[in-house]
Order: C-alpha cells, then sequence, then structure tokens
C-alpha cells in the first residue's frame, strides 16, 4: 500500500512538471520560436564564502554576520588569476571590514550591504592590478550570535 502511495505521488508531481513544461512553451511560442527572446550569457562568477563580519552597536559587539560573495568577472579566462589571488583578496576585504566597520545608515544594527559590494569589489580590482571584476553579488546571509 505504501509502495503505491509513493508511486501514485511520484507521477503526479512528474505529470505536473511535464503539463507545467508544456503550457510554458505554448504560451511563450511565439517569442521563443522568433528569436526575439536574447538569453544573456554571464561572464565568470567566482565564490567566495563565509566571511564572518563583526556588527557592533552603541561601540560593543552586537552578534556577527556570515555573508557568501560571487564575484563576476568580466573575462572568464580571468578565473584562474582571481582563484590564485583569492586568498589575499579574502584577507584585503576582512581587514578593510574591521577597519572601516560600515553600518547602516538608518540606525538599524547591521552591514551595509551595498557599502560591502562596491569595496570588496574595488579591493579585487586592485589586487589583480586591472578591471576584471564587474560586480559582486550577496548569495547569503546569515546573522550569528555572538
Amino acid at each position: 500500500m505504501r509502495k503505491l502511495i509513493i508511486i501514485a505521488v511520484g507521477l503526479v508531481v512528474l505529470l505536473g512538471g511535464g503539463l507545467a513544461a508544456t503550457i510554458y512553451v505554448i504560451g511563450n511560442f511565439e517569442t521563443l520560436a522568433s528569436g526575439e527572446e536574447v538569453i544573456e550569457l554571464h561572464p565568470g562568477q567566482v565564490a567566495m564564502e563565509n566571511l564572518t563580519i563583526p556588527v557592533v552597536s552603541e561601540r560593543a559587539l552586537d552578534h556577527y554576520v556570515s555573508i557568501d560573495l560571487r564575484f563576476e568577472l568580466h573575462d572568464e579566462t580571468q578565473i584562474g588569476a582571481f582563484v590564485a589571488m583569492e586568498a589575499y583578496i579574502r584577507d584585503a576585504v576582512l581587514r578593510e571590514v574591521h577597519r572601516v566597520v560600515p553600518m547602516r545608515e538608518d540606525g538599524i544594527a547591521s552591514l551595509d550591504i551595498v557599502w560591502l559590494k562596491q569595496r570588496a569589489r574595488d579591493i579585487a580590482n586592485e589586487q589583480l592590478a586591472g578591471d576584471f571584476v564587474g560586480r559582486v553579488l550577496v548569495t547569503k546571509i546569515v546573522r550569528v550570535v555572538a
């Protein structure tokens, strides 16, 4: 009986996914067939995971924030150079964050993400000695209790 229920649920999920895909293609057939929809290819991306940054409130440690960044490179051939310098880039970003402690301007005890993304991009380009990083994406933010 249990196997029959599992098989039935699996078939319903499989048929539902197929039906959804079919409806999507039929609904967008003209756009997909005409080639008007352009698929944008992304340049190389390199992940930098688990940057742990302190968050200070009224000159005292409130908590830590663990952030995962993704560096988007202009040229995929530069991924090797970035990976070779990744430890230096991570170190420079963490030193800058600990030196400046970028807090939000609206009074909320949290990190200024916009500043962090811009500064991480600038630091990576400084360490790589060129304009290799186009933008920095934040892929995960987790509050860690101190």
